[in-house]
């Protein structure tokens, strides 16, 4: 555009849950959970231009998402703008790696991604904790992405403590090709967790040891039994996963994605020409970070 920047670049990746323990129903109607949130390397791409005519155009590849106000990534450059008393406005390029409705943020890490990238863009120089405030408007796991890469959450996942990220750990994600809302999940959650008090610290000590095995026995998902009554083949893509080699298998967040680590890359790839069989399924080598993919940005 005339007067703008050029195009600008910024990855936007996706999360496991490392468990994820339900406390209860609050009486927001949120529930409020503890879970370990963990950035991978699997990301969207957001490539956006800003302009100075005010408008916010979103295109996505391909063209699977609406464009609209209902989109996140739309809704939060809205947000920001009006934060922000910002006159100037972007054309916003999406596209889509990180399967929909797959238990893995992507639309929160698009979010987050815009925040961040047109705090910048914009030279709006709105601080850490306004950023926060606004990504929590926008979900409850959009604050995780201003950050991460990795954090130990509670609340409703939105207040968030730093935990030190492991070593880059080399698994493989498993999507049926289908996606489940997260109020879907909880509505089925039986009102009993199987996790304690202890689960998540746990959790991250098994993680900084590297210990995949102790991981294996450690790791509870309170929204699992519920959707696999519904959608077993989620157990199916479990046992497949630990029949290929892997150490520990779970299903992430809200489902019905399905996510497995390995000894090494080795191990991975060898799996993933098993898993690739079954035809029907998004098989996807994936890795933690253990870096905040834009370091540069503020958040």
């Amino acid at each position: 555009m005339e007067d703008g920047q050029a195009a600008k670049g910024f990855a936007s990746p996706a999360k496991v849950n490392f468990g994820l323990r339900i406390l209860g129903k609050r009486a927001d109607g949120y529930h409020a959970i503890e879970t370990v949130f963990q950035m991978l390397d699997l990301c969207d791409r957001l490539t956006i231009e800003t302009h100075h005519e005010g408008t916010i155009r979103l295109v996505c590849h391909p063209p699977i998402l609406p464009t609209d106000e209902t989109n996140l990534v739309v809704q939060a450059a809205r947000m920001l703008q009006q934060m922000g008393n910002a006159h100037d406005g972007a054309n916003i390029v999406l596209e889509k790696h990180i399967p929909l409705a797959a238990g893995l943020g992507g639309g929160s890490s698009n979010a987050a991604t815009t925040l961040l990238a047109l705090n910048q863009l914009w030279k709006l120089h709105l601080p850490p904790a306004t950023l926060r405030q606004l990504a929590a408007q926008l979900g409850s796991d959009v604050p995780f992405f201003l950050n991460g890469p990795t954090a130990m959450a509670t609340g409703r996942g939105e207040i968030l403590s730093p935990v030190p990220s492991p070593p880059p750990l080399q698994g493989i994600l498993v999507n049926p090709g289908f996606g489940v809302t997260a109020s879907w999940a909880y509505g089925r959650f039986s009102g009993r967790s199987r996790a304690t008090d202890s689960s998540m610290v746990a959790i991250v000590q098994a993680l900084h040891a590297q210990d995949l095995s102790l991981l294996a026995n450690l790791l509870i998902n309170d929204l699992e039994p519920g959707v696999v009554a519904v959608h077993p083949v989620i157990r199916q893509m479990q046992e497949a996963l630990q029949a290929a080699g892997a150490l520990v298998t779970f299903m992430s967040g809200s489902g019905p994605s399905v996510c497995g680590f390995f000894a090494d890359s080795a191990s991975v790839q060898t799996a993933v020409v098993a898993l690739s069989r079954q035809q029907e399924w998004v098989i996807v080598p994936v890795s933690t970070l253990s870096h905040r993919p834009h370091p540069e940005l503020q958040g």
